[in-house]
Order: C-alpha cells, then structure tokens, then sequence
C-alpha cells in the first residue's frame, strides 16, 4: 500500500517565525525523509508555496473560472506533500513532523493500478528508462518493454543502466504516446529494479522482441540477430509509484471534449 501523507501549517504562524526556527523545522522534515529512505519506504515529496499562491479552478455552464487564492479559507493550509509505501502505525504515529510540531498531517492510501492504465501499458510503445550515476545524475535511455503481472521487463546489454542499477537499485519508466494530438497520455512508475539473467532473461526478451519485430523481422537470418543481440539481460522494475496524465480526461472535464474533437484548432503540428 502507498500513501500520501498531507502536511498542514499555519501560515500566519509560519510568518512570525525567524529564519533559524524555519530552518529546524525543515532539518527536522529532512530528517524524517532520511529515516523513511533509509527503511525503503520514501517515494517522493514536495514543499509547497505560500497558499496565497494558489490558484483554484472551478467548472460551472460549460466554463473554466480561475479563482487566486486556496480551495478553502482556513487557518491551517497544505504546505507539502510526501508520499511513501505501505509502513506500520507505529512508524506513522511516532513521525517527527507530527510529535514535533502542533499543525496536522493526514495520511491517505493512494489509488492503486487501474484497468485502464494497464490497458495502455499492454500497447505498444516505447519508454524512457531512468536510472541513477554515481554522481547523482539521470541516466535516460529509450527503450523497449514488456508489461507482464504489474511489473516491467526491458532487455538490456551489460551497459550502464545495469551497471547503475547494481549500484542503486532504483529506477523509473515513462510511457507516453504522442501519436495523436488531443488524445496525449503518458503514465510513469518508479520503484526497485534488479538485473535477471539466465533462462528467466531469454524468455523474457524473447517476448519483448515478439512485441516490437514482424514475423519476418524476427526469422530473418540477418536481421533477426541484429535487433536482439542486445538482450544479454533484463531489468525487472517493480513500481511502488505511479504517476499518469491523460488529455482526454482533462479534456471533457474542462473543455467539454472540443481538443479532441478538433486538435488542429488549438494545436500547432508536431514534426
């Protein structure tokens, strides 16, 4: 299970603090960030701007209005974000971010895996892969996938990418289709990976190819070989994240369906 945990505070309080009470309380958050990575179960989390900020958005007859301010006038505003995978109560109730300070947090389950997102993953489409370097940077490469059982599959040479995620076993995967314009999605999932190698690999690999190559393309003496001598190994990703957008939806829940119905209105051609 993951969960969103919700962060409140004060903002009046907030402002009548000086810069070193400010900055235990964020040390004390980090703090508490690191007990979570250091237990496996950090995800990820944001700090928020002044709710002043904000910006809510309202749909009434078949309009957009934008409002500046937050959702809600109330003393205590959302002034960050953490997500983090399934962890005991005790490990909830004695955070230091609710025993320290007076403002409250909620703790929420996260929606999990729907059909429809799978359904996009069972298509074809490539992917980014993410991994980590040893100086901290983003390592990127496209790549082919197989999405099998809630995880991904992705072939691999013994290259960086498996050479980083030995290191730092962490890695994240971004699926997008841009193919028609007003109907763009894309879905991201982030989590543990591992290096599979043996005949659990070839089996793997061999469906990734299937997926991508013709028939032909896969019995041809010449070319069969050429397009799946990479596959040494494979990268076994299991999601404890999810992240996804889709224009369709903010399409009929904003616009009433018309960037879908007629894309070339609103949106300069992509080469």
């Amino acid at each position: 299970m993951k969960y969103l945990c919700r962060g409140y505070i004060a903002e009046e309080k907030w402002e009548t603090m000086c810069e070193s009470e400010r900055n235990a309380i964020m040390d004390e958050c980090f703090a508490d960030d690191d007990v979570l990575r250091q237990s496996g179960h950090f995800v990820g989390g944001e700090a928020l701007q002044s709710p002043r900020s904000a910006k809510t958005l309202r749909w009434h007859s078949a309009k957009v209005f934008v409002t500046n301010g937050p959702y809600a006038e109330t003393k205590e505003q959302l002034g960050g974000i953490l997500s983090s995978t399934s962890i005991a109560k005790n490990d909830v109730t004695n955070s230091t971010r609710l025993s320290r300070h007076s403002e409250p947090r909620e703790d929420r389950p996260m929606a999990k895996l729907n059909d429809s997102i799978r359904e996009f993953l069972n298509g074809r489409h490539y992917g980014t892969l993410a991994t980590f370097n040893d100086d901290g940077s983003i390592h990127l490469t496209p790549v082919q996938y197989l999405f099998e059982q809630d995880h991904f599959f992705v072939s691999t040479a013994d290259d960086r990418k498996v050479r980083n995620i030995l290191a730092r076993p962490q890695a994240s995967l971004l699926v997008d289709s841009r193919r028609k314009q007003g109907a763009e999605r894309w879905v991201s999932a982030s989590g543990r990976a591992e290096i599979m190698r043996g005949e659990r690999s070839k089996q793997i690999n061999g469906k990734i190819a299937e997926r991508y190559l013709t028939k032909a393309g896969l019995e041809d003496p010449v070319v069969g070989p050429a397009l799946t001598a990479a596959g040494e190994a494979s990268i076994c990703l299991t999601p404890t994240s999810w992240r996804s957008w889709e224009l369709k939806s903010l399409d009929e829940q904003y616009f009433g369906g018309i960037l879908g119905q007629t894309p070339e209105k609103w949106f300069l051609p992509i080469d």
